[in-house]
């Protein structure tokens, strides 16, 4: 197999491992980018492409001056410039789009849509979304984020224990103004990037539009405890907390975040809920799993509910395992 390196920053990235046929003139080349050092290219941009790479001549890309030799290129969350999207499908290259966390309004869609109308195929994690898409593009397609965060054995059912929230220290204060108007008899704790300066400003700004108090400090929000995220700590507290839960606000961008949190708990045997009408309660209910409701903290608690939550997770953790997800975009590059 040969291998290709791309790097950030001066620093190598972890390489792409191509089949022993890449020089086949059969086997697709496809070109994955741009590559960025964050949680969502990390996510959906580098492991996919790694899983890819089983299928195709797979390199990574930088910039979008400087693009590899490819048969199909998959842009990941940044915008292309419309001349250069053109330009791409003008030479037979299919162009696929990802947006990932990248529309906060229709009206933003609406304004993209002479560049979405330019990709041969936008795929996105969130079915509400891609009916906001639908308009605008020749092809979509639904994909999952694979279950990166996925405990490797499922948690067992706790009598007793503390409430979890998980995410972006920006979106604290939705379940902030949920908790001052539902408190929760038990104990709730905060994994999050609280030493974050972007997102602390963010969201002060958030609380301030929603009129709450939001008392941030090193070790609590409001009284409740916080912790600094890593991915050690995630699975610790994924391991020894009772329930999860997540709160979200309700504006475009909130509205269509994919349902990865509850994914990443109920694949992982913790019993979820949120506030109704989320993607979350949509994705689930339209797969017939009703997720449990945060003002009914009983059922929300119970041991049957846990028992619900793992006899649902067997069949997801087979759906978003990264092999899994790695062929659904396969199959999708193929229909090209």
């Amino acid at each position: 197999m040969r291998q290709e390196a791309i790097t950030r920053g001066g620093a190598p990235c972890e390489p792409i491992d191509r089949p022993s046929g890449c020089d086949d003139p059969g086997v697709i080349r496809l070109a994955v980018g741009p590559a960025r050092d964050y949680p969502s290219w990390n996510w959906v941009g580098a492991d996919t492409a790694r899983e890819l790479a089983k299928y195709a001549d797979v390199a990574l890309f930088e910039s979008f001056r400087r693009i590899p030799p490819s048969d199909a290129i998959m842009i990941v969350k940044h915008r292309p410039p419309l001349a250069l999207a053109r330009a791409l499908r003008g030479r037979g290259i299919k162009l696929v789009y990802v947006p990932v966390d990248i529309y906060a309004s229709r009206a933003e869609i609406h304004r993209d849509r002479l560049l979405l109308e330019a990709f041969d195929l936008v795929l996105a994690h969130d079915e509400l979304l891609l009916e906001c898409l639908r308009p605008y593009c020749s092809r979509i397609g639904l994909v999952e984020h694979h279950g990166k965060y996925t405990l490797a054995e499922m948690a067992p059912y706790k009598p007793d224990g503390y409430v979890l929230w998980i995410g972006g220290l920006q979106h604290a204060p939705y379940l902030m103004d949920w908790l001052t108007r539902h408190p929760i008899r038990r104990e709730v704790r905060l994994l999050t990037d609280v030493g974050n300066p972007i997102a602390a400003g963010q969201a002060l700004t958030l609380a301030r539009r929603l009129d709450i108090r939001f008392e941030l400090g090193p070790r609590s929000i409001n009284g409740h405890g916080v912790h600094q995220w890593s991915e050690a700590e995630q699975q610790r507290m994924m391991q020894a907390c009772k329930v999860a839960i997540d709160i979200k606000g309700e504006d475009f961008s909130q509205s269509t975040k994919p349902p990865t949190k509850a994914q990443k708990f109920i694949s992982s045997g913790i019993p979820f809920a949120c506030n109704c009408e989320t993607s979350a309660s949509r994705y689930f209910r339209k797969r017939g799993f009703e997720l449990a409701s945060p003002l009914e903290e009983e059922a929300w608690f119970s041991e049957d509910y846990w028992l619900q939550t793992r006899g649902f997770a067997e069949d997801l953790r087979s759906r978003i395992t990264l092999e899994s997800v790695g062929r659904d975009y396969w199959a999708f590059l193929q229909s090209l």
